[in-house]
C-alpha cells in the first residue's frame, strides 16, 4: 500500500479500530476513482478543445480522434512499466515547463508597456470593498476547489506517487513533494495570471483554454503552437499519474485484480469520449466530485 492507504491502515489501525481503518480505505479508494474521472476530463476537454478549434474548425469528430490518440500513447507508456513511466514523465515535464515559462516571459516582455497599468488594476481590484466581500466568498466556494484540483493539496494522491519512490531519504522525498504546490502556485499560476492581465486576453469574452490561447496568439501564431505542445505534454503526464492512482485504488477493493486487468479498456473509452463533454460541465463535475477525495483523506 502507498500514501493514504498506508497511513490510514497503520495510523488508524494501530489505534485498535481496524474496522474503521478498513472502511475508510474503501471510501478513499472509491473517492479516488471518482476523482480520477474529473482529472481525466480536466486534461482531455481543454486539450482537444484547443486543437480542434485551431486546426479542425471545432470538429467533435476531430476532438474524439485526438483524445483516442492521447489515450493510446498514454497506455503505451504505462504498459512499459514504472521505469518507462518515470523516464517519460521526467523528460516531458522538463520540456513542458521550459516551453511554458519561456512563452510566458515572451508574452509579458512583448506587452511591457501594459505592465504598470496591469499592476495597478490588480492592486485596485484586490482592495475594492466588493472584491473583499466577493473574494471571501469566492475563495471558500470556487478558488478553494480549483486550487485543490490543480495542485492536489490535501487529496493524498501525491503521497501515493512519492510513496512509490526508491529514494531512501523520506525527509528529502517529502520536501520534494512539498515543493510541487509552491512551484505550481507561485511560479506557473502567478506568472500565467499576470500575463493574462498584461495581454488583456481576459477582456475578449473567452473562457478557459481559449482565453489562454488568445493570450499566446496575441504575440504570434507560433506561440499558439507552443501552447498546443504544452497542453499535450501536460495531458499525457497527468493521465499517466492518474492511471497509476486509480490502479492503486482498484487493488484496494474486492475483486481489484480483475478490475485492474479491464481498466485499460475503460480508460481508453473514458479518455476518448471525454472530448465530447462541454467545458462548463467539466468544471462543475470537477468542483463537486473532484474534491470528494479530501474528505476520507
Amino acid at each position: 500500500s502507498y500514501g493514504p492507504f498506508a497511513y490510514i491502515k497503520h495510523g488508524i489501525g494501530e489505534l485498535r479500530i481496524k474496522s474503521i481503518a478498513k472502511t475508510l480505505c474503501t471510501v478513499f479508494a472509491i473517492c479516488l476513482i471518482l476523482t480520477s474521472f474529473s482529472a481525466i476530463m480536466g486534461q482531455v476537454v481543454p486539450t482537444t478543445e484547443l486543437i480542434s478549434n485551431l486546426f479542425f474548425n471545432e470538429s467533435k469528430v476531430a476532438a474524439i480522434i485526438i483524445a483516442s490518440i492521447i489515450a493510446i500513447f498514454t497506455l503505451f507508456v504505462i504498459i512499459g512499466g514504472l521505469n518507462r513511466i518515470s523516464r517519460v514523465i521526467e523528460k516531458l515535464a522538463v520540456v513542458m515547463a521550459i516551453t511554458y515559462i519561456v512563452s510566458i516571459f515572451i508574452i509579458i516582455s512583448m506587452n511591457f508597456k501594459a505592465i504598470p497599468s496591469a499592476v495597478m488594476l490588480i492592486i485596485n481590484s484586490a482592495f475594492e470593498m466588493k472584491s473583499i466581500y466577493g473574494g471571501a466568498i469566492g475563495t471558500i466556494i470556487v478558488a478553494f476547489t480549483r486550487i485543490i484540483s490543480m495542485n492536489e493539496i490535501g487529496m493524498g494522491t501525491v503521497a501515493i506517487l512519492h510513496g512509490k519512490s526508491k529514494n531512501e531519504n523520506s525527509a528529502k522525498e517529502a520536501s520534494l513533494a512539498m515543493a510541487g504546490p509552491f512551484i505550481a502556485i507561485l511560479v506557473f499560476v502567478a506568472l500565467n495570471s499576470f500575463a493574462v492581465v498584461v495581454s488583456g486576453s481576459h477582456e475578449n469574452g473567452s473562457n478557459g483554454i481559449m482565453m489562454i490561447n488568445q493570450m499566446f496568439s496575441s504575440v504570434h501564431f507560433l506561440l499558439s503552437m507552443a501552447l498546443v505542445v504544452v497542453m499535450l505534454l501536460f495531458a499525457v503526464t497527468t493521465l499517466i499519474a492518474w492511471y497509476f492512482y486509480t490502479e492503486t485504488a482498484l487493488k484496494e477493493l474486492k475483486g481489484g485484480d480483475i478490475m485492474v486487468k479491464i481498466y485499460p479498456l475503460f480508460f481508453f473509452f473514458l479518455v476518448t469520449f471525454s472530448a465530447l463533454i462541454p467545458f462548463g460541465v467539466m468544471l462543475k463535475f470537477m468542483d463537486v466530485i473532484g474534491i470528494s477525495i479530501i474528505i476520507p483523506n
